[in-house]
């Protein structure tokens, strides 16, 4: 586990928190975020000495989800070239030229439906291209991917409030839990990493709920339990054990500016 929030997570937040409250569409700029990361990842072309990932990314949109995203789409757009940008160099990816996204409109999508389609798209001119030394691997577009986005989380039902601020202590101590929602798992994107073969790559979620914290399970492999049983949805209470697969830390109170050492075991 980590303490510090990646810089994939702060500009992914970025994007939740510039546009989430303004779109009530189907489709969530998040939720593109990362279904680009995942098609990034997916469509790699190892050379001798790089490993090249798309550089332009091309969104379909059904009429109602592109008529409403498109009144904003040069800041979405920007953010999430911004977001893609910063997720190759973290992982010392390879790029033509800077990422490239852009909407499109397909009238056979129903709502909430979106397809993302990438590719290896060579400079324009004017533009720097890749090192002269390092093979420059062919163009080639990957098969259009469709999506659903997921149905909008319902609001958060009344809570036992827990006073202060809380935490998870792990074995690489303490991360404190801030904002509305805390993203677990093995990938690197997520704001609380666990480099454990038994958390799928978004394993799960925190979400700050009526005072207190609920942990929520992202469809992951081996599953989230709570206290020795396996939950898809529970309320934290402070002092319960929480597994991540096989991986298991504690939800409790959190002092900051204390000695960091959290509660007693």
């Amino acid at each position: 586990m980590s303490l510090l929030r990646t810089i994939e997570t702060r500009i992914a937040r970025i994007v939740e928190g510039t546009f989430g409250k303004v779109f009530r569409t189907s489709v969530q700029p998040v939720e593109l975020a990362r279904r680009l990361v995942k098609e990034m990842d997916e469509h790699q072309q190892r050379t001798v000495r790089n490993v090249y990932v798309p550089n332009r990314f091309d969104v379909f949109l059904s009429r109602e989800d592109h008529r409403q995203l498109s009144a904003y789409a040069a800041a979405l757009t920007s953010e999430l070239s911004e977001y893609l940008a910063e997720h190759a160099r973290r992982n010392a990816y390879a790029l033509l030229t800077r990422p490239r996204v852009h909407l499109n409109l397909d009238r056979d999508l129903g709502l909430g439906q979106f397809g993302i389609a990438v590719q290896m798209e060579q400079p324009e001119e004017g533009e720097a291209p890749a090192p002269a030394d390092a093979p420059m691997p062919s163009e080639a577009a990957g098969q259009t991917m469709m999506y659903q986005a997921a149905p909008l989380p319902p609001d958060p039902e009344p809570a036992h409030e827990i006073s202060g601020d809380c935490a998870i202590f792990g074995p690489d101590g303490p991360f404190p839990l801030t904002g509305a929602r805390v993203r677990v798992g093995r990938g690197r994107s997520n704001d609380l990493v666990m480099d454990d073969a038994s958390v799928s790559r978004d394993h799960a979620e925190l979400v700050s709920a009526g005072g207190g914290w609920k942990v929520r399970d992202l469809e992951s492999t081996n599953g989230v339990s709570v206290n020795g049983v396996k939950v898809l949805e529970r309320q934290l209470e402070l002092g319960d054990t929480v597994a991540f697969g096989t991986a298991s830390v504690r939800f409790d109170r959190w002092e900051f500016g204390g000695s960091g050492a959290g509660p007693e075991a």
